[in-house]
């Protein structure tokens, strides 16, 4: 087959029509797009390289405009919450009563809520008595509790990272002391008051000054 042939998009005999771009191509894995059938499992051609490759440079950026309408409408969303708190918790009330009111959700959350009280009372195994099997006969063993961390205030670990760290974006902040983003954005915003100490060393040692931690949370305070 000539390039004449190529360009014209004249039907050879052995050759196959691309879908997309209704050129004629060798039937060639260097030409077309080899692919599996879902179902029984041979392969077939499909398109042409070239509309493959546009075709997934189509996919790339839809995906990119995607994601971008995706962090848009976040960046939105926490904005309104941020400015309108009494209207936003009386959309979600409202949203609330409205799934409530529907006797299936109502019943399958009502024995949601058994079924984790039965749960929370096994776990209490020194302060109820709970008839269970022991472990080797196929019982329920109940997880020793995990130690209760201390809690401590936010707003000075939030005032230092802003003295120290001047402009920078939340999510370059959060990748500097290792926390999640979703975390640092809730602790600058001014939603979240409280952490754990643990949480508060971690920063501070990102950052590096795990010195501060004495000098903000004294032991007698934590």
């Amino acid at each position: 087959m000539t390039a004449q042939s190529l360009v014209r998009g004249d039907k050879p005999t052995s050759d196959k029509r691309c879908p997309r771009c209704r050129m004629y191509f060798p039937r060639d894995p260097a030409y077309m797009k080899v692919e599996r059938h879902r179902y029984d499992g041979h392969t077939h051609f499909g398109c042409c390289k070239s509309c493959d490759a546009a075709a997934a440079r189509e996919r790339y950026h839809r995906r990119v405009r995607t994601d971008n309408e995706r962090a848009r409408n976040a960046e939105r969303n926490r904005r309104y919450r941020k400015q309108h708190p009494e209207r936003y918790r009386a959309t979600s009330k409202r949203w609330r009563d409205r799934k409530y009111e529907d006797p299936e959700y109502r019943a399958q959350r009502n024995g949601d809520q058994r079924i984790n009280y039965r749960l929370r009372n096994e776990r209490r195994v020194g302060t109820l008595e709970v008839e269970t099997l022991p472990a080797d006969e196929g019982g329920y063993t109940p997880p020793p509790r995990a130690p209760v961390r201390p809690i401590v205030s936010v707003a000075p670990l939030v005032e230092w990272l802003r003295w120290a760290f001047p402009g920078w974006a939340i999510k370059t902040l959060a990748e500097w002391v290792g926390v999640d983003e979703a975390q640092n954005r809730r602790m600058l915003d001014g939603e979240l008051e409280r952490v754990s100490l643990h949480t508060a060393d971690r920063i501070l040692v990102g950052a590096g000054r795990p010195d501060l931690l004495v000098a903000f949370y004294p032991m007698e305070d934590a």
